[in-house]
């Protein structure tokens, strides 16, 4: 983990950043759903897979992440997202993949691990859309 990483506080933006750039890295261009429920829900299955301090951050209720529009109001705000302008249940990391690395990286998550939280993250997505 790099030093600066483990010595700076955590915000919304870095816990964003990181699961939006994980989105990327291990679902690649698959649409994000910022319609709330999946990825509150998402995000409160896979929260063991975000860096410690990002896990510390964030606080969950009936297996949801109480931050998730935050979250997603930061990642808008950073520009980390686009949002569909048709039917803004859905986005798009802004950024290629380089960018996606370097915020994991900057975040203190390996490559690897970025792709397992973004494919963890999918996949309960998909889980929960299945179960709708």
């Amino acid at each position: 983990m790099p030093a600066d990483a483990a010595c700076r506080a955590v915000s919304i933006y870095d816990v964003a950043e990181t699961i939006f750039a994980a989105w990327r890295l291990g679902a690649g261009d698959v649409p994000i759903p910022v319609s709330l429920r999946p990825l509150e829900y998402a995000v409160a299955e896979c929260r063991h897979l975000l860096p410690d301090a990002q896990q510390g951050y964030l606080s969950f209720s009936g297996g949801r992440c109480v931050e998730t529009p935050e979250i997603i109001l930061a990642a808008e705000t950073v520009m980390a997202i686009q949002t569909n302008g048709t039917d803004f249940l859905t986005a798009r990391f802004a950024g290629g993949e380089p960018n996606a690395r370097r915020m994991v990286a900057e975040a203190g998550m390996t490559t690897a691990s970025a792709v397992a939280l973004g494919q963890a993250l999918k996949a309960a997505v998909d889980r929960r859309r299945n179960q709708a």
